[in-house]
């Protein structure tokens, strides 16, 4: 089970669950979203700025998405390569994951992660 990470105790930022190489920010909903293109992953600060989680992709590197369920997870279903751009439009981000050569939809109305534009094959 994954849990979010409080600022305020030892694991400062998350590190330990491996916050590599932050490089884009977007916002949406009262929280701020980043991309993590060493860790292959998208991270989550909620509005007070003290819990910071993963909240997609497993850490492992590819291009693999993960159809409409109960939540977006964090299992080894969805892979990002090395996320970095990300944009904020009604009830989804967008993310240029620059190692598959594709734009990464995650959307919150649905809680899927799918690939509208690229990707190698």
């Amino acid at each position: 089970k994954e849990i979010g990470y409080n600022l305020e105790e030892s694991d400062v930022l998350g590190y330990k669950r491996g916050l590599r190489h932050p490089w884009g920010i977007a916002v949406l909903d009262n929280f701020v979203y980043v991309t993590a293109a060493g860790s292959n992953q998208i991270w989550q600060v909620d509005s007070t700025g003290n819990i910071l989680k993963p909240i997609a992709g497993s850490g492992k590197k590819g291009n693999r998405d993960n159809p409409a369920s109960k939540s977006l997870i964090l299992s080894d279903r969805v892979r990002f390569a090395q996320p970095m751009g990300i944009a904020s439009a009604t009830g989804s981000l967008y993310v240029a994951d620059s190692d598959s050569g594709s734009i990464r939809r995650l959307n919150f109305l649905d809680k899927s992660i799918s690939t509208p534009f690229g990707g190698d094959p």
